[in-house]
């Protein structure tokens, strides 16, 4: 029984200093305002993450009939955060993955709208983006994240890859099935909700 107890003590001991050594926070979880939703961050090594988003986009439409839509898009992410010993030796702050970093993004954009009706121009696709499409994008990610006291974040990500569109039942844009290489830009402001202030 006293060996149970003791690698029992053991394995617990060996997994505080596992997470207490680590460089990204354990959880990290943000409400997003510019896509409103919500973005869970979890580190799965020193200096590695593993992100989900639930959030939302909204489109547009352009022409004979103005209309909107807000449609629902489902993000994840690993990322590697490369300039935590920088930060440290500059006494800059580090608390929420405040740092620079690289990593690979899937996401799907759903053409079902949460609210409203969009039949999308293709002026609109090409200012706005492809909302009101069933899109699939997949590629490398470089990017930044800053988190300000008491818990304003800031991210801002580019990236470059391949995209998969498909269209739905539009009248004015007839896209059918398109895919190819596409830029991805990405302006990210919110609220972290379990913020760290070290």
């Amino acid at each position: 029984m006293s060996k149970i107890f003791f690698f029992a003590l053991f394995m617990c001991t060996a997994m505080f200093f596992a997470q207490s050594n680590k460089n990204v926070e354990s959880h990290h979880l943000k409400v997003d305002f510019l896509t409103p939703g919500l973005v869970y961050e979890t580190g799965i090594s020193k200096n590695s993450t593993l992100r989900a988003e639930a959030t939302s986009v909204f489109g547009f439409g352009l022409g004979p009939q103005d209309n909107f839509g807000i449609f629902p898009l489902f993000d994840t992410q690993y990322r590697y955060y490369y300039n935590f010993n920088r930060r440290f030796s500059k006494d800059k702050r580090t608390n929420n993955n405040t740092a620079n970093f690289v990593g690979l993004q899937c996401y799907y954009l759903s053409s079902t709208p949460l609210i409203g009706e969009l039949d999308p121009s293709l002026l609109s696709v090409i200012l706005f983006g492809p909302a009101g499409f069933d899109v699939f994008y997949a590629g490398p990610a470089y990017g930044m994240q800053r988190t300000f006291k008491p818990g304003l974040n800031l991210e801002l990500q580019l990236g470059i890859g391949y995209i998969e569109v498909r269209d739905g039942d539009h009248k004015t844009v007839n896209l059918r099935s398109s895919s190819g290489i596409y830029p991805n830009f990405n302006l990210g402001l919110g609220w972290v909700i379990n913020s760290h202030g070290k």
